[in-house]
């Protein structure tokens, strides 16, 4: 993987995918973040991981939730969801769009009606944060109830109590 970020100072040519040179960290540029040398760019399983990898950076690179480039994700995960048809992919989407900005909170809500993931905590739990912000206090209980139902795990339940607590 081709990858230079500010906490390496040992960078890949993105030139030859032999070469290896040494950035100085006081003399190192921007952040500039190159995933896969142009051959490997595609379609199929290369071109999923490489959207992995570059919705992955856009993640790491962001020093908060706050600061994190959300349209950007959104984009990655549209094209990932495009390639994969996965159910969980079209669910990061959805968190990506409601993250980018509180106007698109409804346009989320509405694309996780088509998420197929019948058994999961997860969709449910997420489906409620986006009521409650969205001001459904009703709905955002019996999602929060559902996901709590659904959930193995007993600090994610003991949490998913605690959201239904709060909405009193």
């Amino acid at each position: 993987m081709l990858a230079e970020t500010p906490e390496r100072s040992t960078a890949v040519s993105s030139h030859s995918p032999t070469r290896i040179g040494l950035v100085g960290i006081t003399k190192k540029p921007a952040p500039r973040w190159t995933f896969w040398p142009h051959w490997v760019r595609g379609s199929g399983y290369y071109e999923e991981l490489r959207l992995q990898a570059f919705a992955a950076a856009e993640h790491a690179r962001s020093p908060s939730a706050e600061a994190t480039d959300w349209h950007a994700i959104a984009g990655i995960y549209s094209r990932l969801e495009l390639l994969t048809r996965s159910p969980v992919v079209r669910l990061n989407r959805a968190v990506a769009v409601a993250e980018a900005t509180s106007a698109e909170l409804v346009e989320a809500v509405e694309q996780l009606q088509s998420v197929l993931l019948p058994a999961s905590h997860r969709l449910a739990a997420i489906r409620a944060e986006l009521y409650h912000r969205c001001g459904d206090k009703v709905a955002a209980r019996n999602h929060f109830e559902v996901a709590r139902d659904r959930c193995a795990n007993d600090a994610e339940r003991a949490f998913l109590s605690q959201q239904i607590a709060a909405l009193d």
